[in-house]
């Protein structure tokens, strides 16, 4: 029957839902392995929107009010930032994932240059 069939506006709801969740949790409760498995998530996912969501996930954890240095370390850490790169010459995403790619290596670069 439609009326159990899920729209594309239905999945969108719900992973803006959960990707909500995951800041909140990950800006409470930060860990460097929770980091880890964003930057991890990053690199096997091939969906877009997937994608787009955990870059907004770490941008809005960078703008957070939280343990700057230990966010930012864990960044900086070997892999981090080559996945990060590796996003941005992937020709099956759009200019909206290097925007967002963009916007996340802006304040990493930005946070090196104020210390």
């Amino acid at each position: 029957p439609k009326e159990n069939q899920i729209t594309a506006d239905d999945v969108r709801t719900l992973q803006t839902s959960l990707f909500s969740l995951v800041r909140d949790f990950m800006s409470k409760n930060f860990s460097p392995e929770e980091l880890h498995s964003a930057i991890s998530y990053l690199a096997a996912v091939n969906d877009e929107d997937q994608v787009c969501g955990m870059l907004e996930v770490i941008h809005g954890l960078l703008k957070g009010s939280f343990s700057q240095d230990q966010l930012y370390s864990c960044l900086l850490e070997p892999g981090n930032v080559e996945v990060l790169y590796w996003l941005l010459v992937q020709k099956r995403f759009s200019d909206e994932v290097r925007e967002r790619v963009f916007k996340i290596l802006y304040k990493m670069l930005k946070y090196e240059i104020g210390r």
